[in-house]
């Protein structure tokens, strides 16, 4: 990021910059204090990085469904894409690719047939899209399109 932007503090999303321009004594300053969408383990995770551990979760996960939230590390390396004004990590994309057959392949009951709007994978590029969805088995690459109600993938860089 260049020196200008960071001057601007354009290295800190708009949220929090709008969150720094009042006091946290502000009376329409509003947070988010109960969730009713999302189990406890993944709602902890941004309670305790963002809120403080004042965020609460209000919905339980049925017993026998595993934990809903993974980490996997993959060594890679970006490319940029030939196509398409983007990049691409092989190594995500087989990571996602490996993750999207076995959530295929074990997915519970419980939550009916998995469908269209089951399983989403967001990535931060397209070209990382387009790699994994051309990867993938036929009948999985139509899972791809929908948002998620159940399972979401995230290919994230750090």
């Amino acid at each position: 990021m260049s020196e200008i932007a960071k001057n601007l503090k354009l290295n800190r999303s708009l949220l929090v910059r709008l969150h720094d321009c009042h006091s946290p004594d502000c009376s329409y300053k509003v947070h988010l204090i109960e969730n009713y969408r999302s189990y406890k383990e993944i709602v902890d995770i941004p309670s305790k990085l963002f809120y403080g551990n004042t965020l609460v979760a209000h919905r339980t996960r049925p017993t026998g469904i595993e934990y809903p939230v993974h980490f996997y590390g993959v060594l890679g390396r970006e490319e940029w894409s030939e196509d398409q004004p983007s990049y691409y990590n092989m190594a995500e994309v087989a990571q996602l690719v490996e993750r999207v057959e076995d959530i295929v392949d074990n997915w519970p009951g419980v939550w009916g047939e998995v469908c269209q709007s089951s399983i989403c994978v967001l990535a931060p590029y397209v070209a990382q899209v387009k790699g994994t969805v051309l990867s993938v088995d036929k009948k999985i690459s139509e899972l791809f399109w929908s948002p998620g109600l159940y399972t979401v993938l995230f290919s994230l860089l750090f």
